[in-house]
């Protein structure tokens, strides 16, 4: 993904996330390594969802999941692409108990690191 962009407020699924932007249709890959936990439809696109231990990060906007629940991914592994003409992917990230992390702690950017990106 080439450039990254917060949104910090609830988006269409009612969750806060992360909206990552590309220049192109790209493939969605892996965030670090973990255990795909469901597949589902979004619309007329995918979300999976993919345990990474005590956290859980929904990848949502796929073209087509690559991967199946129960599949073992490494960090960089395909896991689809993003739709023709829609070059945008949602994360969520929530903990076991269903509870939202911010992605700012997540990927340990700043907000004010953030707020001086070029987009």
């Amino acid at each position: 993904v080439s450039e990254e962009s917060n949104n910090n407020e609830s988006n269409d699924i009612g969750h806060k996330g992360i909206i990552f932007f590309s220049g192109t249709a790209d493939s969605v890959k892996a965030v670090f390594e973990g255990k795909v936990e469901i597949a589902f439809p979004v619309g007329d696109c995918f979300a999976i969802i993919v345990n990474y231990g005590d956290y859980f990060i929904t990848y949502i906007n796929l073209d087509s999941p690559a991967v199946k629940p129960g599949d073992l991914i490494r960090q960089g592994q395909w896991m689809g692409n993003l739709p023709p003409g829609n070059k945008q992917i949602k994360l969520v990230i929530t903990t076991r108990n269903n509870n939202e992390y911010d992605p700012y702690d997540w990927f340990r950017w700043s907000k004010e690191e953030e707020s001086k990106r070029k987009y």
